[in-house]
């Protein structure tokens, strides 16, 4: 057969694929609060979810201490249709990377599609209220370009450690970049010196924070843990405020959230900008002013802290 096709009953059904054929295979639900788990497809693949509170789970990969394909081969399409409360979950499982010196895994994910993981195609989404990601162990760099307007969760390692005898394997130092959001979106970076940047062109500099347009919490976890707010390119004239917990203003109708970091470092643009410090994290604070005339207005700071101006008249107050 070229295509299968698979509808389910109007109550509560369970379903889990574990495998497919190499045709297209399309799997719909209708009423009831439905779990779909896919294990693994070959073909390109469709879940329609449809009305009640229905959950999807994808595993993407095995957890095995080698250097092993993805398990899903295939476009996999998942559509949370029209229920109120409908939740995807992706587990990227624990995998060694023998060709990248850098990661076991790379990513990225936007507004409806996740691509990278070791998948050939990805996956796209859509109409889900939430979005759960979990990286798995190792070494992992995700680059978030754009969210979802629902809430999206990610995990640097299984969540509350499922994997515990893995975790001596791992280095476990994971690597996020944060571009934009539209939704609220928390990372959970877990064990490892881990790094997130936030800026339009992150990794890379010279972006701004103007596209973190909902709460954006970030939490380090263990270990020595870094924070880079990149507004670099930003050349209009901004107002900010940091706290022992919170940055907000700079262009950004959103904010970001912090805890559990180690070295937070924000490098403003080529504004004028008015900058206040009512408080600092416990760790290393460095802000760095740019060019043109700014204003740092300092309260008070509970750890190290670097006030770097550059180009241009600036006060410190």
């Amino acid at each position: 057969f070229e295509t299968i096709e698979l509808r389910l009953g109007t109550v509560r059904d369970e379903l889990t694929v574990q495998d497919t054929h190499s045709g297209t295979t399309k799997i719909e639900t209708f009423g009831g609060d439905d779990l779909i788990v896919v294990n693994a497809i070959i073909g390109d693949t469709t879940v329609m979810s449809g009305e009640g509170m229905d959950d999807v789970e994808i595993y993407t990969s095995l957890d095995e201490i080698a250097d092993l394909p993805s398990t899903i081969e295939g476009l996999l399409t998942v559509d949370g249709g029209g229920g109120q409360s409908d939740d995807v979950y992706v587990f990227a499982g624990s995998t060694l990377e023998s060709s990248d010196p850098d990661f076991d895994d790379r990513a990225t994910l936007t507004s409806n599609t996740i691509r990278g993981l070791e998948m050939p195609d990805g996956i796209d989404y859509a109409s889900f209220e939430s979005l759960e990601l979990s990286l798995g162990a190792g070494r992992d760099q995700l680059t978030i370009v754009s969210t979802h307007s629902g809430t999206t969760t990610v995990y640097g390692d299984a969540p509350q450690n499922q994997i515990p005898s893995l975790d001596a394997l791992f280095l476990r130092t994971d690597e996020f970049n944060i571009q934009s959001i539209s939704g609220p979106t928390s990372i959970f970076a877990g064990p490892g010196d881990d790094q997130i940047v936030v800026g339009t062109l992150a990794p890379a500099a010279g972006g701004t924070v103007d596209q973190i347009s909902a709460l954006l919490t970030l939490s380090g976890g263990d270990d020595s843990d870094t924070v880079n707010v990149d507004d670099t390119g930003d050349n209009t004239d901004n107002s900010g405020i940091l706290t022992d917990s919170k940055v907000t203003g700079l262009g950004m109708t959103g904010e970001i959230v912090y805890d559990t970091l180690e070295f937070l470092n924000i490098d403003l643009g080529s504004g004028a900008d008015r900058f206040l410090i009512e408080q600092t994290l416990v760790g290393s604070t460095s802000l760095s002013t740019g060019s043109q005339g700014d204003t740092v207005n300092l309260w008070s700071i509970a750890g190290p802290t670097t006030v770097g101006t550059d180009a241009g008249d600036d006060t410190i107050n």
